[in-house]
């Protein structure tokens, strides 16, 4: 079963009754807002209204007419940076903003803008006084973001929001991280705008989302079209929120977000916070007891959202993301996340890390996952290492395993290692143990397989043969392998042809070569740690050691 660790991207899954009412709105109503006087349109338009009031109640916005639904975040941001910033403008910002802040401010640079980047810590802090000292005579605007989507660093908007006001200036806050997490009042935190999606975590459906403009502010549209009101003008009215709404607004994601807003009122901004906030520190807590792997943002959970950045030394980012995708099945980001400035800031630059982002919906069990899946990708890089030593070496087989086993922290490597080495000395006993494992034996030997050796290779007790089961492709190619008395090689190589599971057919291939060469078995192990970053899938059915 998948594990979904990237809610900072989009949240996932949403709220039962967030799909209802999407659905509710293509399957029963299905027509244009504010595009016509029959009934369907006007049920549409009351959709429209009420998910804009519930917000407004949210956010503890004035006016509804206020919000102005967008498509996402990033049209929000443009619309006001761009709907403001002129020529001869000066705008301050933040080192840990995404993209969609930072290449509209470089547009805008471009155009005559001047902006100032304010170097955060390397744990993601900004000082507001770092922004105050940054304020010239020109400066128009302050724009940050509430909450890092690379550390999760809590940014102190309230503090810089009352910076703005004392100065005259515009004060904007990129919410795209902290809204339906954090509590955000506009006109407490002296916000002029705030920018948020709706597919995070207010969990809503991708495509929506919504900018507040407070009332006075010059903001020049950046679509024009038809709004369904004053249609006989050639320019856009005047009035919000139809001023910035130019074309069809997006019915059922808007519901959907309505929903996602009511669930979050409905269960409480607090406990999705605590339980969000439990689940990072148990990442944090468990990640920081692994030697090896390095941890970005603030040591105290309490000053981040539920998002976390991490590498393993040694390790590129998108290698360990691949493994836990492919092997563990969690879903992880790496990489920049689209805020190159960020990772400078963190110096995890141009590599990126691997971010996970817990949401409302994860477990304990996803955590506890995501940590022993860490744990095995560290120690796969430890086991890699001593694979290369011993190929450097050439080492005697036995004498590799027994050290490597010593090395390997992992009780799966270390299995692996034993095994290996016990099959030097007793290729059958380790197919045994292994056809024992698959039937469920669970390592009882002669007991249950009794056996006999001869000088060309081995048969089965004829006196056990009818007990045998054979409803499993796999124990029936090791139950056929059993019964071939030639030489080891191919009595590994014709078994392996018959197995149709990849562990059991791989460990037979390797038995046969090490039947002829342990070089080559290790050249083997070797190839694939550095093609798939953990070894090898057949130490699953061994991973301990029978008595």
């Amino acid at each position: 079963m998948n594990i979904y660790l990237d809610n900072a991207a989009t949240s996932f899954p949403k709220p039962e009754t967030v799909y209802r009412a999407v659905n509710d709105t293509l399957q029963k109503y299905g027509s244009s807002p504010g595009r016509g006087g029959h009934k369907m349109s006007m049920q549409t338009e009351r959709i429209i209204f009420e998910a804009r009031e519930r917000i407004t109640s949210f956010f503890n916005i004035p006016f509804s007419s206020n919000v102005i639904f967008t498509f996402n975040v990033t049209m929000g941001i443009n619309l006001a940076l761009k709907g403001i910033l002129k020529a001869g403008d000066h705008v301050i910002t933040s080192s840990m903003e995404h993209n969609a802040v930072m290449r509209p401010l470089k547009r805008l640079e471009n155009e005559g803008v001047s902006k100032t980047v304010v170097k955060c810590s390397k744990e993601g802090f900004l000082n507001p006084k770092d922004i105050e000292k940054e304020i010239k005579p020109n400066t128009k605007m302050i724009v940050i973001t509430h909450a890092s989507n690379v550390t999760g660093t809590i940014l102190p908007i309230r503090e810089v929001g009352e910076i703005a006001r004392k100065n005259g200036i515009i004060f904007f806050v990129d919410a795209a991280q902290s809204a339906g997490l954090l509590p955000i009042d506009v006109q407490k935190d002296n916000i002029d705008i705030l920018g948020c999606t709706g597919h995070k975590s207010l969990f809503g459906p991708q495509g929506t989302g919504f900018l507040y403009i407070k009332d006075g502010l010059d903001v020049k549209p950046l679509i024009e079209g038809g709004t369904g009101s004053n249609s006989e003008s050639d320019e856009m009215p005047d009035f919000l929120p139809d001023k910035f709404q130019a074309g069809t607004l997006n019915t059922p994601g808007i519901a959907g977000l309505g929903a996602g807003i009511e669930f979050i009122q409905n269960e409480g901004l607090e406990k999705i916070r605590d339980k969000e906030l439990h689940l990072a520190t148990e990442i944090l807590n468990g990640l920081k007891k692994i030697k090896g792997v390095t941890l970005y943002g603030p040591s105290n959970s309490m000053d981040r959202v539920s998002v976390i950045s991490f590498n393993i030394d040694g390790k590129d980012p998108a290698e360990v993301g691949n493994i836990l995708n492919e092997k563990y099945d969690i879903m992880s980001r790496v990489g920049l996340h689209c805020s190159p400035n960020a990772h400078r800031t963190i110096g995890t630059f141009p590599e990126g890390t691997v971010r996970v982002s817990v949401g409302y919906f994860n477990t304990e069990d996803d955590i506890d996952k995501l940590i022993k899946a860490v744990r095995d990708i560290r120690d796969s890089k430890v086991v890699l290492e001593i694979l290369k030593q011993a190929m450097e070496s050439e080492q005697d087989g036995y004498e590799f395993y027994i050290r490597a086993s010593a090395m390997t922290k992992d009780p799966k490597g270390k299995a692996m290692f034993k095994y290996l080495a016990r099959d030097e000395t007793d290729h059958f006993k380790t197919l045994e143990e292994a056809y024992n494992r698959l039937k469920g034996g669970e390592g009882k030997g002669s007991k249950t397989i009794g056996h006999k050796k001869k000088e060309k290779g081995f048969v089965i007790d004829s006196s056990l043969q009818g007990k045998l089961k054979d409803d499993s492709g796999d124990l029936k190619a090791l139950n056929i392998a059993l019964k071939i008395e030639e030489d080891a090689q191919e009595f590994y190589t014709k078994s392996a042809e018959k197995a149709k599971q990849f562990d059991v057919r791989d460990m037979l291939l390797n038995l046969a070569d090490m039947e002829k060469n342990h070089y080559k078995l290790l050249k083997y192990e070797y190839d694939f740690l550095t093609h798939s970053g953990f070894w090898c899938d057949f130490s699953e059915i061994t991973i301990e050691e029978t008595e």
